[in-house]
């Protein structure tokens, strides 16, 4: 019997070979090196050894986290590399989350992630739906104001960005993700990533809804999560 092959593995397949066809190189280093810089993907950069560590740690149900316990780790172990790899974030996808926007590199940073499209043709739920592949009404909090100039579109839409990648690597919703980055001033670290892990063992250790594990947390519940909107 054929093993079966996951959507993801179907995607990265075929995402690898365009990317080949792309740089006109088959050799598998290259490749791999050209999707871990393909920062235009709106998945984020794919990253070949994450993606293994991840495939082992499903394989065994563990954790890195409970590998390494803290009793147990070296002094110089580098606990951002545990949370991130427990949290399925590679270190390009790192990276991107972590770079501070400032007006100094605004304009590179949007067109590392967004290429030539116009921030004004990014202003809807539908639009931002067929860009990232989700649907329309995950969008519907993040609608930038009307009248914001094109400076201020292009934050907001790198600060979406940073959403969407975080939502696509750890499945949190929209709310619970925007709160949380509003809580730490728009500062993506460490300790940003480590509430986000702590969520997620709650609900994995004890089967919680993610609003229940925000509570565990001891993250701040808005009036909209008590609602249930889009959560």
């Amino acid at each position: 019997m054929d093993t079966p092959v996951s959507t993801l593995t179907l995607s990265n397949q075929v995402l690898a070979a365009k990317i080949g066809k792309k740089i006109g190189d088959n050799d598998k280093q290259k490749i791999l090196d050209a999707l871990a810089k393909d920062t235009l993907n709106p998945d984020g950069t794919y990253y070949y050894y994450t993606d293994i560590i991840q495939q082992v740690l499903q394989n065994h149900n563990v954790m890195l986290a409970q590998l390494i316990q803290p009793e147990n780790r070296p002094a110089n172990t580098d606990e951002t590399f545990i949370i991130c790899t427990d949290l399925k974030i590679s270190p390009p996808i790192y990276t991107l989350l972590t770079t501070e926007i400032t007006p100094d590199n605004l304009d590179a940073e949007y067109q590392k992630v967004f290429g030539t499209i116009p921030p004004q043709t990014l202003t809807t739920a539908v639009a931002l739906a067929e860009h990232y592949d989700l649907p329309p009404d995950f969008f519907e909090l993040f609608l930038p104001n009307k009248d914001a100039t094109e400076k201020q579109l292009k934050e907001h839409l790198l600060k979406v960005h940073k959403i969407v990648l975080l939502h696509k690597t750890t499945q949190l919703t929209p709310l619970t993700l925007s709160e949380l980055i509003e809580e730490f001033n728009n500062h993506i670290n460490k300790d940003f990533l480590a509430n986000i892990l702590l969520i997620k063992q709650y609900e994995q250790f004890f089967n919680l809804e993610e609003q229940q594990a925000r509570i565990l947390a001891g993250l701040k519940i808005s009036q909209a999560a008590v609602n249930g909107q889009l959560s």
